[in-house]
């Protein structure tokens, strides 16, 4: 849920570039509810670097190093993270992606506006659950279920907290 699996593990002389999402101290966010598969499909700094990609001037003259200050810069909600060789940031994009005409890398209309509007309300990993239950207790008011789920978390969330702050108190 939280941080970067590359935090101290991924050492600089691998030839490996890495981007997270999120620091190694706290959740990225999810963003593109679908009610249709009734889940999260994306979190938003993917969404941010998908469109980024989509819309990047020339990927032969880009560099890593330029999209991740520009994606980084987009992504409010948390803070991205590079890893690894991280002189290979130098590189172009299209060192890594095939160079297509702009036009055919392009987004519709609709998936794109889709997209840009999941950006602007992500929520946090840690309340994924929690809203989930919601949407679904807002969809199906007469369903009982949803609304037993969302005590059951918030009494979850309550009694997590309780142990947290006793075992920071402790430290």
């Amino acid at each position: 849920e939280r941080g970067s699996m590359f935090n101290n593990t991924l050492p600089a002389n691998l030839n490996i570039y890495a981007v997270t999402a999120a620091n190694p101290f706290e959740s990225s966010y999810a963003c593109d509810y679908s009610n249709e598969v009734d889940a999260y499909l994306n979190d938003c700094r993917s969404i941010n670097w998908m469109l980024d990609t989509q819309n990047s001037a020339d990927i032969r003259k880009e560099t890593l190093e330029q999209q991740y200050e520009r994606v980084a810069n987009a992504t409010t909600e948390s803070e991205s993270c590079q890893y690894g060789t991280l002189s290979m940031s130098q590189e172009t994009l299209a060192t890594f992606m095939a160079a297509t005409s702009r036009g055919a890398r392009r987004m519709s209309g609709r998936n794109a506006a889709s997209m840009s509007r999941a950006s602007r309300g992500g929520v946090s990993m840690h309340d994924v659950p929690l809203q989930h239950y919601l949407k679904r207790a807002a969809a199906e008011p007469i369903e009982p279920r949803w609304r037993q789920r969302v005590e059951e978390e918030k009494a979850h969330r309550a009694r997590s907290d309780l142990v947290f702050g006793l075992l920071s108190s402790e430290m």
